[in-house]
């Protein structure tokens, strides 16, 4: 089976922007045209385990986890401590890609920033329960 390139969504250049969701036209944080590596999305599914008395296992699902981690080189506490709190402030994530593709996290996501080796590090969090689907996670949305 051939790789379908209409399916890419993390390709090429991108923009990200933080927002509260219900407010369109409020961004909280915005950087474009970002190198690809600036930022790392990751959905994992939680897993349950028992072991019982004669050595056999269960799993099972838990619900699923979504980490996405942008890192910029802008560090400067006397300029952006307010758009680092800002962002603290964000629920929303909008990735979008050179080719158009846009990534969605819709209300519910926690951002918490950090300094790493001299860099701002947003680090951005949703978990879904039991039983939703990556779809409730993240939209995807093509040209």
């Amino acid at each position: 089976m051939a790789l379908t390139p209409g399916k890419l969504i993390f390709y090429g250049p991108l923009t990200f922007e933080l927002a509260v969701d219900g407010t369109p036209d409020v961004s909280k944080y915005k950087r474009e045209n970002l190198k690809g590596d600036t930022v790392t999305f990751n959905i994992e599914t939680k897993k349950g385990n028992a072991v019982f008395e004669d050595g056999t296992e269960a799993d099972w699902e838990e619900g699923r986890k979504l980490v996405c981690e942008i890192t910029v080189s802008e560090f400067d506490p006397a300029s952006t401590t307010g758009d680092m709190e800002l962002c603290e402030l964000a629920d929303k994530l909008v990735l979008t890609m050179l080719n158009g593709t846009v990534a969605t996290v819709e209300n519910g996501m926690t951002f918490l920033v950090d300094a790493d080796n001299g860099k701002t590090k947003i680090i951005g969090t949703k978990a879904i329960a039991i039983g939703l689907n990556m779809s409730n996670i993240v939209l995807i949305t093509t040209p």
